[in-house]
């Protein structure tokens, strides 16, 4: 059996493709050891799995599975989607904060 891991490059491509369609995204994450390992990216703006589908080059659809999920905000429930990938991704802590994603879940 072949294991297939997302590498940073496509990592990469992934974040810019999101961030150029302004996308408001968090990464599902832990830190341990100083590193952050990512398991997901939530997409708050966004109820369409098919438009991010879209968005995102097959190559990368490989690694990653997407899920429709829900978050709650002061009461409120609220559809949005999950991109979990296959296999966690680490980066030091700052790489990730290179990204410009201010809000860690």
């Amino acid at each position: 059996m072949t294991f297939i891991f997302m590498n940073k490059e496509n990592f990469d491509k992934l974040i810019k493709a999101l961030k150029a369609k302004s996308y408001n995204i968090k990464f599902e994450c832990h830190i341990f050891a100083g590193k952050l390992h990512i398991r997901g990216i939530y997409i708050y703006n966004t109820d369409n799995k098919n438009t991010i589908k879209s968005l995102i080059d097959k190559e990368i659809l490989k690694y990653i599975k997407l899920q429709n999920t829900l978050s709650w905000y002061l009461g409120e429930r609220k559809e949005i989607i999950l991109l979990q990938f296959k296999e966690e991704i680490t980066l030091e802590i700052p790489e990730a904060e290179s990204y410009g994603i201010s809000n860690l879940v």
